[in-house]
């Protein structure tokens, strides 16, 4: 949820704007929309989904989408959990992830967009329901890190690669070089890679193996109110004992393979190989 999504055909959303629309919002992001439809309330950027939450009052704690129960952020989320677990996430969408929090833990969320932060309070209530405590940083995720002191997660989840316009600053060797800066020793790192465009998986695959990392591909399926979604998690770690976790195995992987895939850093990257 944070910069998540799902890429839909344009008629299945775009049709419903002008009945179901609750909030309309605009900026130099681009608009933004709740549109509430076939029983959820969704945050709308264009064609790409950030977030869905169910409307009946008894289901509205339920994570849904790309964080439903059994997705690959939320096995990872539960395979290290432990009382008072440090949760970071880089896109905050809806504030879906909240969901899973308990007493004492902390959720942590960077979120670059003002009125995604306004709506996900207003409108949804994964953030206000939340057993955990609740954090938000304003400002891009990669920037806002590099001027954090480490935050010690357990698990940082970065969420902002479901668009047509992937923000590549957070898919360099750098980037992930920063990540781990903020996560524990015993952590993990979880990266949504859903994208009909693009296989972005290979990419984070090369950026682990350039650095020694462990990384494993994850991937599950959710009908949501707009169609089935595919859920695709990548999983880092510093070490593969750590990704040997039961959670994992019923969704596991092969990576992709792409021949002459090149480790993307801050001076270079290119779509064209990863293309579908």
């Amino acid at each position: 949820m944070v910069a998540i999504g799902v890429f839909v055909a344009a008629g299945l959303l775009i049709g419903t704007y002008r009945n179901n629309t609750r909030v309309l919002r605009r900026n130099f992001y681009g608009g933004l929309r709740v549109v509430d439809q076939n029983g959820q309330r969704l945050l709308v950027h264009g064609i790409v989904t950030h977030g869905t939450q169910y409307l009946a009052p008894e289901k509205r704690r339920i994570a849904t989408a790309y964080y439903a129960p059994g997705t690959g952020v939320e096995r990872t989320i539960e395979a290290f959990r432990h009382p008072g677990q440090k949760v970071g996430v880089v896109g905050l969408g809806a504030g879906t992830l909240a969901a899973y929090g308990q007493p004492g833990d902390v959720y942590r969320f960077y979120e670059i967009n003002p009125h995604v932060i306004e709506l996900a309070n207003r409108e949804f209530t994964f953030l206000g329901d939340s057993r955990a405590h609740i954090e938000i940083v304003l400002g891009d995720g990669r920037l806002s890190l590099e001027r954090e002191d480490p935050q010690n997660f357990d698990v940082l989840a970065v969420d902002a690669f479901s668009g047509d316009s992937i923000p590549v600053h957070l898919l360099s060797r750098e980037a992930m070089e920063l990540y781990f800066r903020h996560i524990k020793p015993d952590g993990v790192l979880a990266l949504h890679v859903s994208n009909s465009a693009l296989s972005l998986a290979p990419v984070v695959k090369q950026l682990a193996d350039c650095l020694g990392y462990a990384a494993e591909d994850l991937q599950a399926y959710q009908d949501t109110s707009v169609g089935r979604a595919e859920a695709e998690w990548v999983v880092v770690a510093r070490n593969a004992e750590l990704l040997d976790r039961p959670q994992f195995e019923k969704v596991k992987q092969p990576f992709l393979k792409i021949a002459g895939l090149r480790t993307w850093t801050d001076d270079y990257s290119t779509l064209y190989p990863i293309l579908k």
